[in-house]
């Protein structure tokens, strides 16, 4: 009898380990719940006459996905692992993603989208701008003693702004790229 107790007990034990914890919450705007899995992944959903978000986050790295009470969807991505593959910009060679907050940041919508990255060089700002500006065409250029901003356009035609500063000894550069009419 006690050994058929012991494998129970051993038994719940196993099943509590991959247990989900989840907590809901009413408010007067919609329903709020969250949940969070063994592995650290948690959950939270917004759930209202006016919509749903939906916000999964692990280890840094954060999905949104927002859908207004007419169907539409838009996707938020942020994060240290965001795909920029796809932004039609090149990284400044040897830049780092930022330490500071998230490094990257995507958002699409029905027929447009944004991505934003923050890096960071040991590069003069003065040459990071004059970098950017040879890769981006129909561009405008303004630069100051401590940065500057490159604004233009990406092979593809999508309208791109660079922004570069200097921050405790770093040059920060913030690339934002927007797809669509």
């Amino acid at each position: 009898m006690s050994r058929n107790i012991s494998f129970i007990a051993v038994l719940l034990l196993l099943a509590g380990c991959g247990a989900k914890k989840t907590s809901t919450v009413a408010t007067p705007g919609g329903t709020v719940t969250s949940t969070e899995d063994a592995s650290g992944k948690t959950r939270t959903e917004f759930k209202s006459d006016k919509g749903e978000v939906t916000v999964d986050e692990k280890d840094g790295h954060a999905t949104a996905e927002i859908k207004d009470d007419k169907g539409r969807i838009t996707n938020i991505e942020s994060g240290k692992n965001v795909d920029l593959s796809g932004m039609g910009v090149p990284i400044y060679p040897g830049a780092t993603a930022a330490e500071e907050g998230k490094a990257a940041a995507t958002v699409t919508g029905e027929s447009t989208s944004a991505t934003a990255v923050g890096l960071v060089s040991s590069d003069p700002p003065a040459k990071v701008v004059d970098w950017y500006a040879k890769q981006l065409k129909a561009q405008q250029t303004t630069t100051g003693s401590d940065g500057g901003m490159v604004m233009g356009k990406n092979a593809a035609g999508d309208q791109v702004i660079v922004v570069v500063s200097v921050d405790e000894g770093k040059t920060n550069i913030g690339v934002q790229v927007m797809k669509g009419p």
